[in-house]
């Protein structure tokens, strides 16, 4: 996949998971991003490990946790007895801050998720370790440089009746 604004897009998983005429999107991210060193004392960042019974690895909490929960969640609805709308799973692995590579994905892959009725986004980190996080509002990033100009600083005279030049 190209796109015009780059020579070429990072890779995207999509998986399709037939059923009902409407659709659903999950989208989740796998990327990593470079190690800053050990994240616990004396263990590696790409060596997972078991600490009191849980597994822990890099990503497990933001960037590993989506193709899980989607594919946990089906199969607990099927254990249930129930049944599921068509389910896209689509995983990026470009870095989800500001994903450049989003749009062109989208747009390649629009043809194949037809009209999206429902799209769930598995994408954020947790508090602790006990619990599933569930975010309600992730709005994005936003980054920008503030400029902001004031008046010229004022006789004392002017400061002390609380008067500003016009």
């Amino acid at each position: 996949m190209s796109d015009p604004c780059h020579n070429s897009v990072t890779p995207v998983l999509l998986l399709d998971v037939p059923a009902t005429d409407e659709t659903v999107v999950v989208y989740g991210h796998l990327d990593k991003q470079p190690a800053a060193g050990e994240w616990s004392a004396g263990l590696a960042p790409w060596t997972p490990v078991i600490k009191e019974g849980r597994l822990y690895g890099r990503g497990a909490g933001d960037d590993g946790y989506a193709a899980y929960a989607a594919a946990t969640a089906l199969e607990a609805l099927h254990a249930g007895g129930g049944a599921n709308a068509r389910t896209v799973v689509l995983l990026e692995t470009c870095e989800e801050s500001g994903s450049r590579d989003r749009g062109a994905y989208l747009e390649h892959l629009r043809p194949r998720l037809g009209e999206v009725g429902l799209v769930v986004c598995l994408d954020t980190s947790g508090a602790d370790h006990e619990r599933l996080w569930l975010a309600t509002s992730l709005r994005g990033m936003i980054s920008f440089d503030l400029g902001a100009d004031g008046l010229p600083p004022l006789p004392e005279a002017a400061t002390c009746c609380g008067r500003t030049p016009p």
